[in-house]
């Protein structure tokens, strides 16, 4: 038996039934976790520490910033404004326009 709730995308309540303690094996890692266990039918979901654990997911170690700055270093430099470049906006004139409330 166990107290956890848990809730699908959108928010939903999922009905829990309890947990036991479960060894997973994913090739010839294997680990012992507790696994929550809800009511109906379904795939069971791994938990990312888990999952990295026993490398049912890999996740490449890359710093998408540091890699274009080393790249173009030129443009990461200073405070920086575009120069020699017009930018064009495409407005659809059938359209009218609307004032957005502030958001709270």
């Amino acid at each position: 038996q166990t107290n956890k709730q848990l809730f699908a995308y959108g928010g939903t309540k999922l009905p829990v039934t309890g947990k036991l303690n479960a060894s997973i094996k994913v090739g010839e890692r294997e680990v012992r976790r507790d696994a929550i266990v809800i009511a109906g039918k379904g795939e069971f979901l791994l938990g990312r520490a888990t999952s990295l654990e026993l490398q049912a997911l890999l996740l490449p170690e890359v710093n998408a910033v540091d890699t274009l700055e080393t790249k173009y270093p030129e443009v990461f430099n200073g405070i920086g404004k575009l120069v020699g470049y017009q930018a064009e906006l495409h407005i659809n004139t059938d359209i009218p326009p609307v004032a957005q409330s502030q958001r709270r």
